[in-house]
């Protein structure tokens, strides 16, 4: 609240500077050659100025008040709204991210459990050709034996 009001207070008085450097702009603009004021025509515009100073001024402090109460008003709508959005915004990051990471873990789990199935396959393979190989072998050799004690 604090930050805000001394917001509005600053734009007020940068308001007032400007509308003051825009009188004095003026008031220079009047000054004949030798630098002097025309005297009937600046009496008739100082009380012109003088009115709408006063009607600004009650312009303004309506605008800061009605200003005020509106973005007071408007801050608790934003925040409500806010708090809506955060909570709808992040459930599907959230539930989009939940899918991601169990599609990666099972896609994971599959490629280890086919490479472990592919590995055993192939060990249990090899285990397989190198006993046949063995027993084959034996298997000759004592058949060679037998062929040598009948002859």
């Amino acid at each position: 609240m604090a930050i805000e009001e001394r917001f509005v207070l600053l734009s007020g008085a940068a308001i007032n500077l400007h509308s003051e450097f825009r009188e004095l702009s003026t008031e220079r603009n009047k000054l004949d050659c030798a630098g002097r004021l025309n005297s009937s025509t600046v009496v008739k515009e100082e009380e012109k100025k003088a009115k709408k100073k006063k009607e600004e001024k009650k312009k303004k402090k309506k605008k800061n008040n009605n200003n005020n109460n509106n973005k007071k008003k408007k801050k608790k709508k934003k925040k409500k709204k806010k708090k809506k959005k955060t909570k709808s915004a992040t459930a599907p990051f959230v539930v989009v991210a939940v899918v991601v990471v169990v599609v990666v873990v099972v896609v994971v789990v599959v490629v280890v459990v086919v490479v472990v199935v592919v590995v055993v396959v192939v060990v249990l393979v090899v285990v397989v050709v190198l006993a046949l190989s063995l027993l084959l072998s034996l298997f000759l050799l004592w058949v060679f034996l037998k062929l040598l004690l009948i002859v």
